[in-house]
Order: C-alpha cells, then sequence, then structure tokens
C-alpha cells in the first residue's frame, strides 16, 4: 500500500500514533512504566488487541517480556505464555525480528512455522501477527509485537511508522537506562558513605568540601550542613599544614604530579575546637568528566597511639 492510497483515517491514525508514542515517553519516569502506555497507544490507534514488550536481557542474552497489553496477569493463556517465555535469537517471532532486524509481519499465525506458542495463539483466536525492533543505535534492545483475531495483510505504510516508533522508543530506553544506573551508583554511593567507620570528605578541584560523611562528622566535631562549600584546608587541616596543602593541589592541576595521591600517609588532621590528632589518610580522584573531584578517606589514629 503506497503513501499514497492510505485512507485518510488510517493516516490520521499513524499521525496520532506518533503523537500517542512520544507523550507517553515524555510522561514516564522509568522503562517499565513507559512499555504498558506504549503498547496500548500503538494498540489502541493501529487497531490491534494484544501487545507485548520484550527487553534483552543482559544477563541471559534473551528476549523477555516485560509487560502485556491489555493488562494483567490471567486473562488469558496466550498472554501467560508470553510473561513466561524467554527467546534466543532466531527463536519466536521476537528472536525473528532481534535476528533480521526489520519489522516482521504474519498475515496468517497458522500458517507460520517458528511460533512456539501458537496453541496458545490459537486458543485466543490470533490470526495475524507483526513485530518490530527497538534499536539503540545499532544495537537492538528489545522488541514490541502486536496480534489480531482478524486476518491482517502487511501494510507497508504502518511498517514504516513502526519503524521509525522502532528507534524512538529504543533510544528512550538507552537514556532511561544510563539515567536508572547513574541514580544507582550515586545511591549505593551514599550507602557507602553513610555506613563507612572512616571518615570521608570528597572535594572539587578548588578544594570546597562536596560530601561530608557521619563518621567525618563524629570525628572532626562539625555538622555536614556547617562544612559542604567551605575549603577543607581552612577546616581540618592544621595551619602548618596548609600551605603545603595548597600548593600540592595546585602541582597537581597544573602538571599532573601527586605525591600523596592514591598512597596511604599519616600525618595530623584538626578539629573543629582546633585540637591535633593523627590521622591515616588516603586520597582519590573520583573517575567523572570535567574538573577532578577527589575523595580523601581519613581514619583517627588517636587510640591506636595511645595503645602504643
Amino acid at each position: 500500500m503506497s503513501a499514497a492510497s492510505v485512507l485518510p483515517d488510517e493516516l490520521e491514525n499513524r499521525v496520532l500514533v506518533q503523537y500517542a508514542v512520544s507523550s507517553a515517553l515524555a510522561k514516564s519516569e522509568t522503562v517499565l512504566e513507559a512499555t504498558s502506555s506504549v503498547l496500548a497507544e500503538i494498540g489502541r490507534h493501529l487497531g490491534w488487541d494484544i501487545g507485548s514488550f520484550w527487553l534483552v536481557d543482559p544477563a541471559t542474552k534473551r528476549l523477555r517480556a516485560v509487560a502485556v497489553w491489555p493488562d494483567g496477569v490471567g486473562q488469558s493463556a496466550f498472554q501467560d505464555a508470553t510473561l513466561s517465555m524467554r527467546f534466543a535469537k532466531g527463536e519466536g517471532l521476537p528472536g525473528q525480528v532481534w535476528n533480521s532486524g526489520q519489522v516482521e509481519w504474519i498475515a496468517d499465525a497458522a500458517a507460520a512455522g517458528n511460533f512456539p506458542r501458537i496453541k496458545a495463539a490459537q486458543a485466543e483466536g490470533i490470526k495475524a501477527a507483526l513485530a518490530f525492533p527497538l534499536y539503540a543505535g545499532p544495537s537492538l534492545v528489545g522488541v514490541i509485537e502486536f496480534f489480531s483475531r482478524a486476518l491482517r495483510q502487511p501494510d507497508v505504510s504502518m511498517q514504516r511508522t513502526l519503524a521509525g516508533l522502532g528507534y524512538q522508543i529504543g533510544e528512550f530506553i538507552e537514556r532511561k537506562r544510563a539515567i536508572e544506573a547513574e541514580r544507582a551508583t550515586e545511591l549505593r554511593t551514599a550507602a557507602t558513605l553513610q555506613v563507612a567507620l572512616d571518615s570521608i570528605v570528597m572535594i572539587d578541584a578548588g578544594g570546597c568540601i562536596l560530601d561530608f560523611n557521619p563518621a567525618a562528622e563524629r570525628t572532626f566535631g562539625y555538622e555536614r550542613s556547617q562544612v559542604l562549600g567551605k575549603q577543607m584546608r581552612d577546616l581540618i587541616v592544621p595551619p602548618q599544614l596548609r600551605e603545603a596543602h595548597r600548593r600540592g593541589m595546585e602541582r597537581y592541576l597544573a602538571t599532573g604530579e601527586a605525591h600523596v595521591l592514591g598512597r596511604r600517609i599519616e600525618i595530623s588532621a584538626m578539629r573543629a575546637d582546633g585540637a591535633e590528632f593523627p590521622v591515616e589518610l588516603a586520597i582519590t580522584r573520583v573517575p567523572v568528566e570535567g574538573p577532578p573531584v577527589f575523595t580523601a578517606y581519613i581514619r583517627d589514629l588517636t587510640e591506636q597511639r595511645r595503645l602504643e
């Protein structure tokens, strides 16, 4: 079917589905939140009866169904079968799309040779099926498939529409996964800071404090809110060592030369009341883009020295 022969109502539905999918993605905070909305919008606008959303599981290298439409487990044996299956590349309709990288359309499911769910599909009255790939750059990240209880012949115009949506949805998945991974890293880092027994102080390239964990609060006698954004050397570095600290920071930023980075050294630190005490210090550079960020791990040696 050429673009010119598409009926006005059908053309309008193609435009509406593109808008509806864009809107659903914009409103979704996570990948899983988007899956049901996307299935519903495409299915309703393009006249399909059942849909499922598959993602490639990085651990098993198989496609796993993460959502079905209409929603709900137990609505049909076919949907239950879909949610229970895992497909390798080339296996079943989703795996066939993964293998070909193209939209696949089955006009008559009863005649399909690569359809492990055929019995459940026949019990559901399914006649036609289509599936299209979800791409993030060159990588396939998932597959969406739809089924109809009526025979439907391949529609080239609809296939083009779905192929375009596949790239849009795939890029959304990649962006959200990156955000979720970053958020998970931040949560793990925050949890580590909270429970660490040693003081952990994070500073930027200018020496300003970016983070100050509970152990540091107990050790140095400052509350976190009191020190954020302030110069570390003015708060916990003894006066006689501040100039050396400043020169060391400037030398590293100018030349990359560091005398203490990546080493454990014993040095003096200063509490909020001005009292000096011995500490073991290790400083590492945080692997982030942009200006350097450093984390100082500080262990109070006062009790160890007393025992010695």
